[in-house]
């Protein structure tokens, strides 16, 4: 067998199994892998082209962050715990892009209500702290990497946010709509912006919808 196989640590966390918060925080460090699969169940549920911009912008970000880390790289504290290079941390980084891409687009529109807004935030916000502070309990990281991971994701989730604000005002967004074939072939629609809770919305129509197959059948 080839000596020069390696695992992947895509799911591989260490953590010590005699603290008790040592595997609660260890499972929280896979919840940006969960977010890559809502990602996914969101936009083939939906089809919305706002999910495929944040994912865009979720994918830049990672880049940027194997950039900074190949430019400074500073190593982990402890070696042997993960691979390749420490700063920034890129699970600070990817939860602080969620984070504040999420708290910018849900503070930009206003048919969310100010109770449903301040959910939203907290919950991704308090996930984004969550995340990262597994990173620096379980040793991954030094609380320098972690923070300067959160900085770098807290700016280019705002810048992103305002890159994509311009691509509709330039109208990107709607010509890649119109004559990119993907969008065609994947039957991607431009709703989120401008339409409340979807579940509630097909609530809705369900409900209109049998009430008047009721009204049929009484006649």
């Amino acid at each position: 067998m080839d000596a020069r196989l390696t695992h992947l640590d895509f799911t591989h966390v260490f953590y010590d199994p005699s603290d008790l918060l040592s595997l609660p925080l260890a499972i929280s460090s896979l919840i940006p892998q969960l977010i890559l699969v809502v990602y996914t169940t969101q936009f083939f549920c939906r089809r919305e082209i706002e999910t495929c911009l944040m994912v865009a912008g979720q994918v830049l970000s990672e880049l940027l962050n194997e950039l900074l880390k190949s430019v400074i790289r500073q190593p982990r504290p402890h070696l042997e715990l993960g691979s390749g290079y420490g700063m920034p941390s890129a699970h600070a980084q990817f939860m602080a892009f969620y984070a504040t891409y999420l708290t910018a687009w849900t503070l930009a529109h206003a048919h969310f209500s100010p109770l449903k807004k301040a959910l939203r935030i907290t919950w991704v916000v308090g996930l984004g702290a969550l995340v990262s502070y597994s990173r620096v309990y379980l040793n991954y990281h030094t609380p320098a990497q972690v923070a300067v991971g959160i900085a770098v994701g807290v700016l280019f989730g705002l810048g992103w946010h305002r890159a994509v604000l311009f691509m509709r005002w330039i109208g990107l967004v709607d010509w890649v709509l119109d004559h990119v074939f993907l969008a065609d072939w994947f039957y991607v629609k431009d709703t989120a912006a401008t339409s409340g809770s979807f579940v509630e919305d097909e609530y809705a129509q369900w409900k209109k919808q049998r009430a008047a197959t009721r009204s049929k059948k009484a006649q």
